[in-house]
């Protein structure tokens, strides 16, 4: 599932929600915003990970007065974020062929194949819009084909994530170095001579993918809106024989800021069926008993 309030923080896939509303595409659509979302809660993680790791330094800053500029650094979070790349590498080939199977969606008598990389390979062979072509090709050359490469070799030859550094100057970051030439098979051959920042690699990876579905979807003339709630029950099965009852939760977890004063808002939706077979719908907000047990539990009172 996806998270319409997280995509919608950051302007993602405003163009690209109108797919929901195009008859036999909110599958493709669902799993597009579900990758996303997958993909820019890793980035968010990493990005929290990396203050903890110079959290974690700065606890001994007092006791180490020369530090070089970059050292071997072990932690359970230097740990975490490794174990971030791999999942995060593919996702993002997942979005690709997902972009690929919304276009063979949209141009059914183009019979495109299945993978964006014969696609893309083959682009001049089918009938597709310039402007299609041209923004596929452009992203591909950019980004598209490294992460390709990358999530291969990462996934079939060997780990990526090997050469992991702390860089305190000129900047603070954790550098997990992502070798020069990924279509080179031989971990032995591989060069880290352009020192390429594999985690910057990754988000730019992402903001570019995201930039070409948009522009597609732009090319569509789809208007920008919201990203909303799909709410899907088909798991549940069968839901005769009908009778009353909640069926489904859903909790909404929201930090509102207004100046220096901010104020988590924690609410709820309850789906329920009726006598009748209908679905009701009820928002839900705590009570005071439920908000007093809460901050007892956090220590707050």
């Amino acid at each position: 599932m996806y998270i319409p309030e997280l995509l919608n923080s950051y302007g993602l896939f405003q163009r690209t929600s109108n797919l929901n509303r195009e008859a036999g595409f909110s599958d493709d659509y669902a799993l597009l915003l579900n990758r996303a979302t997958s993909a820019v809660v890793s980035i968010r993680r990493m990005e929290f990970l990396q203050k903890q790791c110079f959290l974690e330094l700065d606890l001994f800053d007092d006791q180490i007065d020369d530090l070089d500029d970059r050292i071997v650094f072990y932690s359970e979070s230097s740990v975490e974020i490794q174990n971030q790349i791999s999942p995060l590498l593919s996702t993002l080939r997942i979005m690709q062929d997902q972009l690929n199977q919304i276009l063979r969606r949209k141009y059914p008598h183009v019979n495109l194949p299945r993978s964006i990389n014969q696609t893309i390979e083959r682009i001049n062979r089918y009938n597709l819009p310039t402007e299609i072509k041209d923004l596929l090709k452009t992203y591909w050359g950019s980004s598209g084909s490294r992460i390709r490469d990358l999530r291969i070799l990462d996934q079939h030859y060997s780990s990526i994530v090997d050469k992991v550094l702390l860089q305190s100057s000129p900047d603070r970051r954790i550098l997990i170095l992502f070798p020069d030439n990924p279509k080179e098979q031989s971990k032995a051959r591989w060069t880290y001579n352009q020192e390429i920042d594999g985690i910057s690699e990754l988000r730019i990876g992402f903001d570019e993918l995201h930039q070409l579905i948009e522009d597609i979807c732009e090319y569509w003339e789809y208007p920008s809106r919201q990203v909303t709630d799909s709410v899907n029950l088909y798991q549940l099965g069968d839901l005769r024989p009908f009778r009353k009852r909640t069926i489904s939760l859903w909790f909404y977890k929201r930090l509102i800021e207004n100046g220096d004063n901010k104020t988590l808002d924690l609410s709820g939706l309850r789906i329920g069926q009726l006598e009748d077979g209908r679905l009701e719908f009820r928002k839900l907000a705590l009570t005071a008993n439920k908000l007093n047990e809460l901050r007892k539990q956090m220590g707050l009172d």
